[in-house]
């Protein structure tokens, strides 16, 4: 039984501190779309001794970028001058979310992981996979004093707290991240360029990360809120928590039901397959109804059942639509864009 779960950000990437009690700790991966079991597959190499090789071994092979295939499960090193690699899509991704998370460019040779037929490949540049799997293995050796690891959602910083010392107050809120993040989101998500859908999508993952930090995602947006943000470089701010709290309203409503027959009144944001900034990129004429408009384009969305980002056309009300399809997460795959095209 787990006795306390402490969420950790490292370089982008989330991660879980486990308290198991009798002296037994753990650090996962835990909160990156459909990565974690793959990613978690590199903690398991250095921190569980029943592994083919031992810890030890396995700790320097990782050092040295040597890597290792054996019955589905395997992890190797590439440079960004693979271009078979690195145009993966979820490699793409990576990419751009660690760049965002760490303000600089990824220079780095990176690892590609695996575990399963049925589980993405997971991407992390080395230098982060290092610091990450050092710190497990001080966890899985009790190395670590017992620290209790505490994410602060400003900047997503690590701080450390050693026993005997009280944890800090809860910071107030800070919205200057968040508030960054919205205004680059916009200008991404207005372009409909091609080239800006993977920075599109990766800026999702990270401004996701820290709405939820802020208990702001899925719910806990209300008007109050959304009203204090009055300076004139929070309109872009504004605006998302505003789409949020709409698609919240969307997902329940009459006329969503209407053309989604399975969805209930009770349904949320999770429930929509639809980019949360939506409604912030205005993308209906303002005089249509614009939940009957979604519930439409989700409709026509679903019965073409999309698989892999692309991009489709609709015509309502004697106009032409684009629909943009993206992951949101890196797992879900959902309407980022709707556009109407000028003829």
């Amino acid at each position: 039984m787990v006795y306390k779960k402490t969420p950790v950000t490292i370089d982008g990437y989330r991660l879980a501190y486990y308290e198991y009690g009798e002296d037994r700790y753990s650090l996962q991966f835990d909160g990156n779309g459909g990565y974690d079991q793959a990613l978690n597959v590199l903690i398991g190499e250095v921190t569980q001794p029943d592994r083919r090789t031992p810890p030890h071994v396995n700790w320097s092979n990782l050092q040295n970028g040597i890597g290792r295939s054996d019955q589905g499960v395997g992890y190797s090193q590439h440079t960004l001058e693979e271009s078979e690699i690195v145009q993966i899509p979820a490699c793409i991704e990576m990419k751009a979310a660690w760049e965002l998370a760490n303000g600089r460019p990824l220079e780095e040779p990176f690892w590609m992981a695996m575990v399963n037929w049925n589980a993405p490949n997971a991407f992390i540049p080395h230098s982060s996979l290092m610091k990450i799997l050092e710190l497990a293995r001080a966890v899985a050796q009790g190395e670590t004093d017992q620290v209790v690891l505490l994410t602060v959602a400003q900047g997503s910083r690590t701080k450390v707290i050693r026993p005997g010392k009280s944890a800090p107050q809860k910071p107030k809120p800070n919205y200057d991240l968040v508030t960054r993040y919205a205004r680059e989101l916009s200008t991404l998500s207005a372009s409909g360029k091609t080239q800006d859908l993977a920075s599109a999508s990766a800026k999702r993952r990270i401004l996701k990360i820290e709405l939820e930090a802020l208990g702001l995602y899925p719910e806990g947006v209300h008007d109050r809120l959304i009203g204090s943000f009055d300076r004139a470089d929070q309109q872009a701010l504004r605006q998302l928590l505003a789409s949020i709290l709409s698609l919240n309203e969307y997902a329940g409503s009459e006329a969503r039901r209407q053309w989604i027959p399975e969805a209930t009144e009770n349904d949320t944001l999770a429930q929509v397959p639809v980019a949360f900034d939506l409604f912030a990129q205005q993308p209906f004429p303002e005089d249509w109804h614009a939940f009957d408009a979604l519930g439409r384009c989700e409709r026509i969305w679903k019965d073409q059942q999309i698989t892999a980002p692309t991009f489709s056309y609709v015509k309502l009300f004697g106009r032409r639509l684009k629909l943009i399809t993206n992951y949101e997460d890196g797992e879900r795959l959902v309407i980022t864009s709707i556009h109407e095209m000028k003829l």
